[in-house]
């Protein structure tokens, strides 16, 4: 039979295996919780990038028949109710303007001198008075979200060279 001491020592040891096990098994789990926090944020992410990239073709559409509003001959009333229906469609475009924003999506500028992490330059054109490489023209406008590029712009810059 074992002697008190030696019983003390294997129930000490025991207790030191089941302590270190739950201590394995606390961090084990701390781990998956953080591992599931950063996959669930990379989920919101990657659904946050296809809303945005599903919805961009809208606001080009949107762009599209504000560039194209047509000039009618109208009479007052109609030219009113034109107009309203116009005004309807601009704020539905600030609305989903305002939702995009919300998501993290951003136009990418397009003033001032073309940058190639933002912007594709699809042609070149003179223009005497303006810098070299200054965006001239956007062809389409380009979208980041949450400094990702998720459509750079398309542009025309000032000719570097003749």
């Amino acid at each position: 039979m074992k002697n008190s001491a030696t019983m003390t020592d294997d129930l000490q040891k025991q207790c030191e295996e089941y302590l270190t096990g739950w201590k394995r098994a606390l961090a084990d789990y701390d781990n998956l919780k953080k591992e599931l926090a950063r996959e669930k944020d990379e989920m919101r992410e990657r659904v946050r990038e296809r809303v945005a990239v599903e919805l961009i073709p809208i606001l080009d559409h949107f762009d599209q028949a504000n560039h194209h509003v047509p000039v009618l001959n109208l009479s007052e009333e109609e030219a009113t109710k034109f107009q309203n229906w116009l005004n309807g469609l601009r704020h539905v475009q600030t609305q989903l303007e305002a939702v995009m924003a919300e998501l993290g999506l951003e136009m990418i500028p397009t003033d001032g001198l073309a940058d190639t992490h933002l912007h594709e330059i699809v042609s070149e054109r003179m223009e005497e008075y303006r810098e070299v490489g200054a965006i001239l023209e956007v062809i389409q406008t380009g979208w980041k979200l949450n400094s990702h590029i998720v459509r750079p712009a398309k542009v025309i810059v000032n000719q570097t060279s003749q």
